[in-house]
């Protein structure tokens, strides 16, 4: 416990760092603060906070807090709310939430299905380098759901979403020619829902690989550290600058 104790006099210093900087007119420390309090491993993780300095941050004009508040509240089932701070990131060009609106859009989840709206968002965000918009581009329109199927672009998406490293695009493209098969498609289409279901299984270690034991004190100092330089769930959602304004 003396740790978690030593961890949460470090973390309270650096909030107070953090406020101090929005007194002056920081406003991405609001951003800052709304992270850590979402992401904290230490006892101070508080979910309200999070809300509160991200709400403050949105309200100054920062759209990667404005989508971050959106995402928060979709967790809390706080559709409508959410929705709107995502439409307003999607607005100012996050690219992140014209890809979140486009799926959503596209399933009708939390928002009315709307296939031409989902497109729009979709190609936005894809026109960004998002690979994740771009590889459910080129799947809609290889596999013609919603979508009249289209094969050039199709090949395009999936391209530009295989050359920044999309696994799932590559493994279309690798089978482009297959996919001119009614059964075939179905085939593929299941064959990636697996895929994605082996991805989620695999996407956390194991508790004990190999069968060497990490006490838990340990494996909070290695998960901090790996947060610290950048490796947690949703760094590919937010950039990695942002611009301060006073």
């Amino acid at each position: 416990m003396q740790d978690i104790y030593a961890l949460d006099e470090e973390h309270t210093q650096a909030v107070g760092e953090l406020e101090q900087l929005w007194d002056e007119g920081y406003t991405v420390a609001a951003h800052q603060l709304g992270k850590f309090f979402r992401d904290s491993l230490s006892t101070l993780r508080n979910h309200e906070k999070a809300e509160h300095w991200f709400r403050l941050s949105a309200e100054a004009g920062n759209d990667c807090s404005e989508y971050a508040l959106g995402k928060l509240l979709l967790t809390q089932k706080r559709t409508t709310e959410a929705v709107q701070w995502l439409d307003k990131a999607a607005h100012h060009g996050n690219q992140f939430a014209q890809y979140r609106l486009g799926k959503l859009s596209l399933t009708g989840e939390a928002v009315p299905k709307d296939v031409w709206k989902a497109l729009e968002y979709l190609k936005s965000s894809a026109g960004q380098e998002n690979q994740f918009a771009q590889y459910t581009l080129g799947k809609l329109y290889l596999l013609g759901r919603d979508v009249a199927q289209d094969r050039k672009q199709a090949q395009e998406w999936l391209s530009r979403s295989a050359s920044q490293g999309n696994p799932y695009a590559q493994f279309l493209l690798d089978r482009l020619d297959q996919f001119r098969d009614p059964s075939v498609m179905l085939a593929a289409t299941k064959l990636l829902h697996h895929m994605g279901r082996i991805f989620r299984d695999n996407s956390v270690p194991p508790q004990n690989p190999a069968g060497i034991r990490i006490d838990s004190k340990r494996r909070r100092r290695l998960t901090e550290k790996r947060m610290a330089i950048g490796h947690k769930a949703d760094d590919h959602e937010e950039p990695l600058f942002y611009q301060q304004t006073m």
